[in-house]
């Protein structure tokens, strides 16, 4: 139950959804749902499509069982993306942005972000955090497929927005670090390799974990 979650610290008191802030305390549910047209590229080509996106590739895995229902573990978020990495045949260096789960419950939160800095946190740039959760809210099950669209319409237009009511980084998992949350809006161009990507990662209460890399197609025409 709302009652129970709430106690749990699952459910924010506050009229804000504070993702991978310090001040963290829970979320705020939302309502609404997402759809996507998904199509062969070659397809989608010949069709005449306006191609938002392409799917480099993707990982579902479990996390099994953790001491804590909200509680996911950092281990296996790691894993299911340097799974997502291998099967795009790109390296940590290549991501631009993530779209990441931010749940803005404190355990949740830091066991995401220590995940991100043992994967990228070596990078020799920085790259994007950013999460929707603070703009519409916890839609549940609609949750993923409203991250991927946010991340792909971010793509289209060449524009990474800020994570709204963020004032300072959970830094707990590490002091030093190449997480960069987005907290100023800004513009996305190309990457030195001439390809804008991005990962899409959430994760559900039942320890199930997925991660997506996605690439900008127009990007890729202009190489070819």
């Amino acid at each position: 139950s709302l009652i129970t979650e709430r106690q749990q610290g699952g459910l924010t008191g506050k009229n804000s959804v504070r993702s991978f802030d310090v001040d963290a305390d829970g979320i705020l549910l939302g309502e609404g749902c997402g759809l996507l047209l998904l199509k062969k590229l070659s397809r989608a080509i010949h069709d005449g499509d306006h191609i938002y996106g392409v799917i480099k590739s993707c990982s579902i895995r479990n996390s099994g069982k953790t001491f804590y229902p909200l509680a996911p573990s950092p281990e296996a978020h790691e894993r299911v993306i340097l799974d997502a990495l291998k099967k795009a045949k790109i390296s940590t260096d290549q991501i631009d942005y993530l779209e990441g789960q931010g749940a803005a419950t404190k355990i949740s939160d830091q066991a995401e972000l220590m995940a991100y800095n043992k994967v990228f946190g070596k990078r020799k740039r920085p790259f994007w955090l950013t999460n929707v959760k603070a703009n519409i809210g916890h839609l549940e099950t609609p949750s993923g497929v409203v991250s991927v669209i946010k991340t792909l319409l971010s793509m289209n237009a060449g524009y990474v927005p800020k994570i709204l009511n963020l004032s300072e980084l959970n830094t707990t998992f590490a002091a030093d670090t190449n997480v960069a949350a987005v907290t100023q809006g800004h513009e996305w161009h190309e990457s030195q390799r001439g390809v804008k990507y991005a990962s899409v990662h959430n994760f559900g209460a039942g320890g199930t974990n997925a991660h997506i890399v996605l690439h900008h197609h127009e990007d890729l025409k202009k190489r070819s």
